[in-house]
């Protein structure tokens, strides 16, 4: 999932790479390759006897716009 949204692990966008398994998965972002990968991720696992959902990650980009000035 990216910000609410199911991610389609077969078709990932530009900067997003699934590795799979025996029964595990992960999921690698490049925010470098594009603002477009900010956001909020998590994986979700459903089968029969119920899901499984990991803590959100949180992905930004460094850079000037994220530091906070006081």
């Amino acid at each position: 999932m990216k910000d609410g949204k199911r991610l389609d692990v077969d078709r990932p966008q530009d900067g997003v790479l699934f590795q799979h398994k025996a029964g595990t998965g992960t999921i690698i972002v490049d925010p470098a390759s594009s603002p477009a990968l900010e956001g909020s991720y998590q994986c979700v696992a459903r089968n029969q006897l119920g899901a499984a959902v990991s803590d959100i990650a949180v992905v930004r980009m460094a850079g000037e716009r994220n530091i906070i000035r006081k």
